[in-house]
């Protein structure tokens, strides 16, 4: 099975006070005086940069999706025969090794099924259940799939990999975006004659995207 990694992007904003060359503020002709303390104060100039991160992390959760559907001629024939299948398909995840806890039955659902065009009747019932995997077992995931085909699912989604914490990663995405804007910062300060003095402000936004890589397990 081709294992996915997780690649957490951080995009990093910075305001940067820099030093240099002095920006003073014009007064009015014939005033002979310099601009106020205050006005001089914040007239102190200010660079804006943007730096990106990456940081790779290996999936240690998995979820995966199943679902049954029974057709029959009454709505009890067909609510029976959705849970008959389904206890079958608990007891052959469960069979793999999996948690009972890890499972958790997220619809049932009921509906009438018209007849189609030329026949005769009410049409049949149809019932349906569905059931969320969320484990921690990831070298369960190719074992829960073959379980869930061979018991009978009518449709199995999944696995959708994902980090059960991915702060570590965001922080370490966080960090090579920092390291990133403050050497835009550097180069653009230098190129006009001046230097960084300071942080003003910052902000972040990390996200994961999930990647293939090419090892198998």
């Amino acid at each position: 099975m081709m294992r996915r990694a997780a690649e957490v992007l951080a995009g990093l904003v910075l305001l940067l006070a820099v030093a240099g060359a002095p920006v003073a503020s014009a007064a009015p002709a014939g005033s002979g005086a310099g601009p106020p303390a205050a006005t001089r104060a914040t007239a102190e100039p200010t660079l804006t940069v943007r730096g990106e991160g990456r940081a790779r992390a290996t999936p240690d959760s998995a979820t995966i999706f199943v679902s049954v559907r029974r057709r029959a001629r009454t709505a009890d024939a067909a609510r029976a025969q959705a849970d008959d299948r389904t206890r079958a398909l608990i007891a052959a995840l469960v069979g793999t090794g999996l948690d009972r806890a890890d499972l958790q039955t997220s619809t049932i659902g009921l509906r009438r099924e018209a007849p189609r065009r030329g026949q005769a009747g009410r049409g049949r019932f149809v019932a349906s259940a569905s059931i969320t995997v969320r484990t921690r077992r990831i070298d369960l995931v190719g074992a829960l799939l073959a379980a869930a085909t061979r018991a009978g699912a009518d449709n199995v989604n999944g696995p959708n990999f994902t980090l059960a914490d991915p702060s570590s990663a965001a922080v370490a995405a966080t960090e090579v975006a920092l390291t990133d804007a403050r050497r835009r910062a550097d180069a653009a300060a230098n190129a006009l004659g001046m230097r960084v003095s300071g942080v003003r402000s910052s902000s972040s936004t990390p996200s994961a995207t999930w990647l293939p890589v090419s090892r198998r397990s």
